[in-house]
């Protein structure tokens, strides 16, 4: 009788689609079980609570730098550092089926994401920014509401998983306002952790 090898959970911040999800699958392969976190507390408690073996957390970022919410709870924690991968980024304007450009009045993402396209709001000053908790997050409030107003930023993979989601402008964060990521393209770097393994004490 053979027996199923259990896949490694690896938990990420944000929902299906998010980026950090697209960093999991191309460092560590599709033979891994995704958990989603809605928040980095979440997420690094995920490893604490049992409900993953590894954490994938966004480290640093061409644009914003040093992503301080993550970096300082994985300080905080007892946790080794596996692996790192570096992604490039592309944001994209996704609305409703319904909607098109001329609709759009609002555009929600996370702050990150808005700050990267800080550029194509400045061209489009009829565009009212909108945070919110993540990118792929954004596209399934935005598909959920089905308003032609609204629009969220994200990428490819978080329109795709949204039956799929209207692109209404491509890589809108493609005119970079940092020198570094004019140079570098906007990349984020990204840490896979998982919890210490504390060594037992010989016995005399």
């Amino acid at each position: 009788m053979t027996t199923t090898a259990k896949k490694p959970r690896v938990a990420f911040q944000g929902e299906r689609g998010a980026f950090r999800e697209e960093a999991a699958l191309k460092l560590l392969g599709h033979d891994i079980e995704l958990v989603p976190q809605r928040t980095f507390a979440d997420l690094y408690n995920s490893l604490d609570d049992g409900i993953a073996d590894y954490v994938l957390a966004p480290v640093e970022n061409s644009i914003a730098g040093v992503v301080h919410a993550s970096v300082e709870l994985f300080t905080s924690k007892s946790f080794s550092i596996l692996n790192e991968i570096q992604i490039k980024i592309e944001q994209h304007l996704i609305g409703c089926r319904d909607a098109s450009f001329d609709t759009i009045e609002t555009v929600q993402s996370h702050p990150t994401a808005l700050a990267q396209c800080s550029l194509f709001f400045e061209s489009h000053p009829q565009l009212k920014r909108v945070v919110a908790d993540d990118t792929a997050g954004s596209v399934a409030e935005v598909i959920r509401c089905g308003d032609p107003k609204r629009a969220a930023i994200a990428g490819q993979r978080a329109a795709n998983n949204r039956r799929p989601s209207p692109v209404l402008d491509a890589d809108v964060a493609a005119a970079f306002p940092d020198a570094r990521a004019v140079n570098e393209g906007l990349r984020t770097l990204l840490r896979l952790t998982a919890r210490r393994r504390h060594r037992r004490a010989r016995s005399a």
